[in-house]
């Protein structure tokens, strides 16, 4: 009688520990997000279903699905603690790309000062035209009369 009931309790634990091998939940326990909100019923349904057909990695896959398993006395004090904590790294993330978006837009800015410094201004530049209409045929930029604006030169050669 003794080991018909051994027997009897070895079978029950037996099939308990197949079922939680196999992504049925342990009594007593209760999937929660890793993000801290609550699961939606039909989504946590259809993700268990899914994670069932892996057999012995059900938890394995329930967790890159973004589930935990708790004890429920615990779920709400631990969702607290994930909410909390999800909101830290998007605050963090966010405040990493203001931070990345700032960069990019001193590098812009930066880069536009270099392109103007190189542009010169019109006010400066220089006439197409080697001969400007207003001194008369002398270039703008040179006092000096230019040998070629007097008339056909004579060739002397140095002695």
């Amino acid at each position: 009688m003794r080991s018909a009931f051994l027997r009897t309790i070895g079978l029950v634990l037996g099939a308990v520990m197949l079922a939680c091998c196999s992504g049925v939940q342990p009594y007593g326990t209760m999937y929660i997000r890793t993000d801290g909100q609550t699961p939606s019923p039909d989504q946590l349904a259809a993700d268990q279903k899914v994670c069932s057909d892996a057999g012995d990695k059900a938890q394995r896959c329930m967790l890159e699905k973004g589930y935990f398993l708790v004890k429920e006395d615990e779920a709400t004090q631990k969702q607290q603690n994930l909410a909390e904590i999800a909101q830290k790294n998007k605050e963090e993330q966010e405040a990493l790309i203001a931070a990345e978006k700032a960069k990019q837009a001193k590098l812009r800015r930066e880069a536009a000062r270099k392109r103007k410094k190189k542009t010169p201004s019109p006010s400066v530049a220089k006439p197409s035209n080697s001969q400007s209409p207003t001194t008369g045929g002398q270039s703008s930029t040179n006092t000096q009369p230019s040998p070629w604006s007097q008339g056909p030169a004579t060739f002397q050669p140095q002695r």
